[in-house]
């Protein structure tokens, strides 16, 4: 998959999970790809995971898991960055 369908994906899918869950369970499902995902910063009411799009994308993330981390609430931040509203 390249960044172009990645940042579509990211952009049209909403399921409408739970934000509350859909922080942990993205992190998770980020951490298949990257062990060492975890939450690099944080605004008012935005995180970040400390991996950027090209990361994963290098890591190998599907398609499948890409919509699923959409639709938990996670979204691309200036097509190089995946956030969170919190």
């Amino acid at each position: 998959m390249d960044k172009e369908l990645f940042i579509e994906l990211m952009d049209k899918c909403d399921f409408g999970f739970d934000s509350s869950r859909g922080t942990y369970r993205g992190l998770t499902l980020m951490g298949k790809y990257i062990p060492t995902v975890d939450v690099d910063a944080a605004e008012h009411d935005k995180i970040y995971a400390s991996c950027e799009v090209d990361q994963l994308l290098e890591a190998g993330i599907t398609e499948e898991d890409t919509i699923i981390l959409s639709g938990l609430g996670w979204m691309t931040d200036d097509s190089d960055y995946i956030a969170k509203h919190v």
